[in-house]
């Protein structure tokens, strides 16, 4: 069974122009998400890591937990941020990902649903011949 990890390591083996982001900064918004995570994930297995990721996350605890694995790496730094408000730094980022969003369970909490209790019935009916 191929895992999560396996997926994530095979990136590194892409034959991709990694030499674009020698010296670069990075921040990847929303980086404890489903889409942010995996690309931080990717990045970091990188075997030459010749840029700085810095990985932006509104929820500072759980994205620590994330990515304890990284919290020792030289070309990792996890930021708290919130994209609904400036981020106020100093560094100069060359790539932004934005890969945040409001999807959260309790985002969608307050939405209203509609509910279908009967299938449409979705034939057409013929018309009659005019004989």
């Amino acid at each position: 069974m191929i895992t999560y990890y396996d997926d994530i390591r095979r990136v590194r083996e892409l034959e991709l122009p990694w030499e674009t982001l020698n010296e670069a900064n990075i921040l990847i918004t929303g980086a404890s998400g489903l889409i942010g995570r995996a690309l931080v994930d990717a990045l970091m297995q990188l075997p030459d890591k010749t840029f700085h990721l810095y990985a932006g996350a509104r929820d500072w605890g759980y994205a620590r937990n994330c990515f304890l694995q990284y919290k020792d790496t030289d070309s990792f730094t996890l930021i708290q941020c919130d994209v609904t408000m400036p981020i106020s730094s100093d560094i100069d980022f060359h790539y932004i990902i934005h890969a945040a969003s409001y999807a959260g369970p309790d985002a969608f909490q307050s939405l209203s649903l509609i509910h279908i209790s009967e299938p449409t019935d979705m034939r057409r009916s013929r018309m009659p011949s005019s004989a």
